[in-house]
């Protein structure tokens, strides 16, 4: 491990860490919590590493801590447990299913849900696409952090 020297060297290791726009994403997180079907009780460490053994079949990869698995990684994706023995969901962020079940609650709705599209909309032309896919209104929470209050007119530009 080498150690930051200099004010240049500081900036060029924070200038490695900048992505381009297209990089940008959120991912998502779940913790949830197991618990065995007969005694209704938490499952442990152990019968949580047997969970993890048969999840391998389905070309998920152990990660481990020393000798213990602490958890499963399958490309972007990561099943992993925390110190409570809670396991934890990450994923890649969720952009493309959200719009596949936005599609699909405007059709069973049949028009009598307000459908609210949240996350991942970062530019204009994602907002037009939500709404195209059925969103009534549009969450640019995400848009606004990086590309600033400028979005709003953008969107207005393509929506007229």
């Amino acid at each position: 491990m080498s150690f930051i020297k200099s004010k240049s060297e500081l900036i060029e290791y924070f200038l490695k860490g900048i992505k381009n726009q297209n990089q940008l994403k959120i991912g998502v997180e779940h913790e949830k919590f197991l618990f065995s079907g007969k005694e209704k009780r938490r499952v442990n460490y152990e019968e949580l590493k047997i969970i993890f053994k048969k999840l391998e079949k389905f070309d998920w990869k152990p990660i481990y801590e020393k000798e213990s698995i602490i958890g499963l990684k399958r490309g972007e994706q990561q099943i992993t447990t925390e110190p409570g023995l809670q396991y934890e969901l990450s994923g890649a962020p969720l952009k493309i299913k959200s719009e596949q079940m936005l599609s699909k609650v405007k059709k069973i709705s049949k028009n009598k849900l307000l459908i609210i599209s949240v996350g991942g909309i970062m530019t204009a032309d994602d907002a037009l696409k939500r709404i195209r896919m059925g969103a009534d209104l549009v969450q640019i929470y995400t848009g606004l952090i990086y590309q600033g209050p400028s979005l709003v007119n953008e969107i207005r530009q393509k929506l007229s």
